[in-house]
């Protein structure tokens, strides 16, 4: 028999259909004792939507775009098998422009539209659907990525009272955090439904068939007893050291598409423990990944301390690079660490410039290029005078040893004690060992660095408020004590 919403079955109300299959039909509903919604157990619906995005594969696979995947067009059949059905609007090609469908109804399928139409059901479009975008099999990754939120949680991540507040939802808001609303779903699982829900195309899981393989993973995690993320469970490691390859598409996102760029590799430390939490260091002006090895190593959490390019020990060619660009390879790293580690919350630490580094990301229209949970900003400048090497580096010359000599000697006059004068020496000698005579990248950073201080420029407001708008956690750390690291 079918049940109407609003049916009562004991202590569970009806509240609308999911899905049918020759065994019976799956439907949302509310529990009268708990007062929530109840979606289906997680196996379940893992192998459910694993076998609807292999059925979205085929049809991708002969240039099928479905454009309408919700609910009720998956079909269970008496063996358990499901079925995508219901393709009429991917076969549509040309003509008029028509109107948006009403939450929960579907463009009439002998409907003739053209390109700028959105045809679909409202609660299931993709944003580039909702633009009049020309979609593609992306668009029913973002469905698919809708029916499995609404699977694992008995609620649509998207909604509102009309079908302009659920398409204004899906343009503009997140979708819930998964683990707020089913607590038992593995991180990996709350990485692939914010990679499927991802507003940009080129950000979501790019085919069906890697959701699909990403289901069956898990599937397979569950079965073993692999997702539990306990302190017993963890895997410790020694931290190793590693290096992610640039590509000809990340050099074209710099200001400067230099060649040599292509194939060069960015150095970090990775300690590889098994964990919900991530937490990317940024090093301070001179420095690189080494500044957080004895952080890397101790954590129980996954962490990994960067280098910015050019910055590494081992690097035989230093490009000198402009602060923006410097950003933007960061933002490439991150995107990295993200789809590897598929973390639950990502928290970044930043050192003097590396905290800089960090609020000026945040500051800028492209963010830091991933969610982030939480920051903790170690001694950031808050003026000229707290840039003080850096300041010093910006005005080397490397074609003038004598000048650069004057002006390092220099450097431990304001040392208040015999520690603070050996911490700027080894500091400099540390960072000129390193770079030699090749200080342009250096020199560069740090004129760029100091910029928005000079002439008495006082940035650290505009910064803080767009990071705690962006962030939920945001903690700035100062000490006297790290002055004579100071960037």
């Amino acid at each position: 028999m079918s049940l109407t919403p609003g049916f009562k079955l004991g202590p569970y109300e009806i509240l609308a259909p999911l899905g049918a299959g020759g065994m019976g039909e799956v439907y949302r509903s509310r529990d009268s004792r708990l007062h929530r919604d109840v979606a289906l157990p997680l196996r379940k619906v893992l192998g459910y939507v694993a076998q609807a995005a292999e059925g979205l594969a085929a049809a991708h696979a002969k240039g099928i775009i479905h454009r309408d995947l919700k609910p009720e067009n998956l079909f269970v059949t008496k063996d358990g098998r499901v079925k995508v059905l219901d393709f009429g609007l991917a076969k549509l090609t040309a003509a008029e422009v028509s109107a948006p469908a009403p939450l929960g109804e579907t463009t009439p399928p002998n409907t003739v539209t053209s390109p700028g139409a959105i045809l679909g059901t409202t609660a299931y479009l993709s944003p580039e659907q909702i633009r009049g975008e020309a979609a593609d099999a992306r668009a029913d990754v973002f469905a698919l990525g809708i029916v499995l939120f609404e699977m694992l949680t008995g609620r649509r991540p998207f909604d509102g009272r009309s079908s302009a507040d659920v398409m204004s939802a899906i343009l503009n808001h997140d979708a819930p955090a998964l683990a707020t609303l089913r607590p038992d779903a593995p991180p990996q699982l709350a990485w692939l439904v914010r990679r499927c829900l991802a507003k940009d195309p080129d950000r979501r899981v790019q085919t069906s068939l890697d959701v699909r393989n990403e289901l069956e993973d898990l599937l397979r995690e569950l079965d073993l007893g692999a997702s539990a993320d306990s302190a017993a469970d963890r895997k410790t490691a020694e931290p190793v050291e590693r290096q992610f390859v640039l590509t000809a598409a990340h050099v074209r996102k710099l200001s400067v598409r230099n060649p040599r760029l292509i194939g060069y590799p960015l150095t970090y430390i990775d300690n590889r423990v098994e964990s919900e939490t991530l937490i990317v260091f940024v090093h301070h002006v001179g420095g690189d990944h080494r500044a957080f090895e004895p952080s890397v190593r101790s954590l129980p959490y996954r962490a990994i301390s960067v280098s910015l390019a050019g910055f590494a020990p081992g690097d035989t060619y230093r490009p000198a690079l402009a602060f923006d660009d410097h950003s933007q390879l960061l933002r490439i790293l991150l995107a990295e660490f993200v789809r590897e580690c598929r973390p639950a919350r990502t928290i970044l630490v930043g050192f003097s410039a590396g905290s800089d580094q960090i609020l000026r990301m945040l500051d800028s229209d492209q963010g830091v290029g991933v969610e982030i949970a939480g920051l903790v900003a170690l001694g950031t400048n808050i003026s000229l005078e707290t840039c003080f090497v850096s300041r010093i580096y910006a005005e080397m010359d490397a074609g003038n040893p004598d000048g650069t000599l004057d002006v390092l000697k220099s450097l431990g006059e304001g040392a208040r004690s015999l520690s603070g004068w050996l911490l700027v020496q080894v500091y400099i000698s540390q960072t000129f060992m390193k770079f030699a005579t090749d200080l342009e990248p250096l020199k560069r950073y740090s004129a760029e660095l100091i910029a928005p201080f000079v002439g008495g420029g006082d940035p650290m407001p505009g910064w803080y408020r767009m990071a705690t708008e962006r962030i939920a956690s945001v903690r700035f750390v100062f000490s006297d004590a790290e002055m004579a690291k100071s960037a």
